[in-house]
């Protein structure tokens, strides 16, 4: 049995300026194209009102119009993940199948943008979270 094409939403939802600068240095490794077309970003204000960012995010991935969605996120337990959070279940809500990743790094973004989830949304999603682990070098 083969596993269907996936093509997640990469979306990246975090403090303000954090989202635009991860989106800046991926697209400075990566190059612009190669980021436009695989991630969507959300910079979020120290001030932001939930229901309203969960709303405007909610839409925006909508609009992708994709059925597996991975939501990425700097701090787990801060506004902007308790923000991803909830537009993950509104989105499962919806019939869509969501994963959120907290904690994320440059070498997680960069992974999850030029890897394919071919053996699966789960085992594809695993190996972004791992990528922490490698990417943290103690000489």
């Amino acid at each position: 049995m083969s596993l269907p094409n996936l093509d997640p939403c990469l979306v990246l939802i975090a403090h303000m300026p954090m989202a635009a600068a991860f989106e800046q240095c991926a697209a400075h490794v990566l190059g612009a194209s190669v980021i436009r077309k695989r991630l969507v970003c959300f910079d979020v204000e120290s001030n932001a009102h939930i229901d309203h960012e969960v709303r405007r995010i909610n839409t925006a991935i909508l609009a992708q119009d994709k059925n597996e969605v991975v939501l990425l996120n700097d701090l787990y337990g801060a506004t902007p993940y308790r923000i991803a959070h909830r537009v993950s279940q509104s989105l499962k809500d919806q019939g869509k199948q969501v994963y959120l990743v907290a904690g994320l790094s440059l070498p997680m973004l960069l992974k999850a943008i030029t890897d394919a989830p071919n053996d699966g949304l789960e085992a594809y999603v695993k190996r972004i979270a791992e990528t922490a682990d490698r990417g943290a070098v103690v000489e």
